[in-house]
């Protein structure tokens, strides 16, 4: 169950990407990960210079939560296993090609 709800709430923020692949524009983003030690970890997006207000930051947590549209770039006190970090167009005009990054906290 956990699995499908999973794959529909991927599915639903990336669309369908693969019709709009060869004519979107790409996102590139960067993902840094640092272990705290009893603070846990943190996860920091650098955008590359893309324009914040244009892109939705995402984050799919490992016991199947979600951070929709994040309003910062750093996540901080993140428990140990796989994170994954979603960037896609906060607008259909703007025309970006979702992206996405796996982190895994150890």
């Amino acid at each position: 169950k956990w699995l499908v709800i999973n794959s529909l709430v991927f599915f639903a923020i990336c669309g369908n990407a693969k019709a709009q692949q060869a004519s979107c524009k790409p996102i590139t983003f960067s993902v840094a990960h640092r272990n705290l030690g009893a603070k846990g970890a943190s996860i920091t997006i650098d955008l590359k210079g893309h324009d914040a207000s244009e892109l939705s930051v995402n984050l799919v947590k490992p016991q199947g939560e979600y951070v929709f549209d994040a309003k910062q770039l750093e996540f901080n006190n993140l428990k140990k296993g796989e994170y994954t970090v979603v960037v896609t167009g906060r607008s259909e005009a703007d025309n970006y090609c979702p992206a996405y990054s796996k982190v895994v906290v150890e």
